[in-house]
């Protein structure tokens, strides 16, 4: 039974702050508390590709279709963009893992390792990103539209929040089972982004940017994760970098893209799972720009967008130009 309370203690999330490291600085503690024995990383599956509610396919079944090593910082276009082409087809679809939500499968295994490692079971704290919409609007049997109301009462909403670097967060106390938010279908189910125990031996961390999950515990817990089927974790030292540089064949796509936007405007990469396109306008002195991307994902989706770059001289104009193609690239396999 949830017996959820929503609370105006935000001091109890006072430790956090003592213990993240600098918003700015990338590393694991910047996201999970600092001060653990051990961390982990838990990668968000993506979605099978043969029907929807099939097996999530795990990274470690993308690297070894792609043939790409999958290491504890390896980011998720660096096992599932491959350099060349691979033989067989994709083995997932879509946009990719989900950020800031572990699928609630892989949350409840996770909940009964976690539930090991801590003397409060019954007494854990919750964060939850305050910027969700988590009502949802189903189509019924019989084709009438039904509003479903928000799952969070509008007296939590107008409580005080918990202000950590970046984000502001609603507050709830509850056993450990309340990890997971469910609102109504169809919309997907939520986990809370941030919760503990009361005697905080652990802390679990799901960033609403990040495809992945950081835990802080023992040595004990990280390794019960390591060895468990699901959810898919990667020990990660507490200084590991949170997101790393592209892949370098991703940088040298974009390096050679850029010679061709700067000679004639307009640039093509194509990959093993899809192609961007990448036009350049110049639009005013120092080096003021419009890029436009369009790309199409031999996943299933397409995307396009336009970026205004001002970097103020040619080289800075340079540099933006191949972050920006890159990031339309990484895209196609949704980050």
């Amino acid at each position: 039974m949830i017996v959820r309370r929503w609370s105006a203690q935000t001091g109890q999330a006072a430790w956090l702050a003592r213990r993240l490291v600098a918003a700015g600085t990338n590393v694991v503690t910047s996201v999970v508390p600092s001060g653990f024995a051990a961390y982990a990383r838990l990668l968000h599956p993506v979605a099978a590709v043969e029907r929807p509610g099939a097996t999530p396919v795990r990274w470690r079944d993308i690297a070894r279709w792609s043939g790409l090593p999958l290491e504890g910082e390896s980011e998720f276009h660096a096992v599932a963009l491959p350099p060349v082409p691979v033989a067989t087809p994709p083995p997932w679809r879509g946009q990719g893992p989900r950020r800031g939500s572990l699928e609630e499968a892989d949350l409840l295994v996770l909940l009964e390792i976690l539930r090991s490692e801590t003397s409060t079971p019954g007494h854990c704290w919750f964060c939850l990103w305050e910027g969700y919409d988590l009502a949802g609007v189903p189509l019924s049997s019989d084709g009438a539209d039904r509003v479903v109301a928000d799952p969070i009462p509008e007296v939590a909403r107008r409580m005080p929040r918990v202000e950590l670097p970046h984000r502001s967060y609603l507050l709830y106390s509850g056993p450990l089972e309340d990890a997971l938010l469910v609102p109504p279908p169809p919309s997907p189910s939520q986990s809370a982004n941030l919760f503990w125990p009361e005697d905080r031996a652990w802390c679990v961390a799901s960033e609403i940017d990040l495809a992945w999950t950081y835990v802080g515990g023992s040595p004990a817990l990280v390794r019960a994760l390591a060895d468990a089927v699901a959810p898919e974790a990667l020990e990660v030292a507490p200084d590991a970098p949170v997101v790393g540089p592209v892949a370098p064949w991703v940088e040298r796509w974009a390096a050679e893209a850029l010679e061709s936007l700067v000679a004639r405007g307009e640039a093509v990469v194509t990959t093993p799972v899809g192609h961007v396109r990448a036009a350049l306008e110049r639009t005013g002195p120092r080096g003021t720009a419009l890029l436009r991307t369009w790309s199409r994902s031999a996943l299933g989706h397409r995307a396009g967008g336009t970026r205004r770059l001002a970097p103020g001289d040619e080289e800075g104009l340079r540099r933006d130009l191949v972050t920006a193609v890159a990031a339309a690239i990484v895209a196609l396999v949704g980050g």
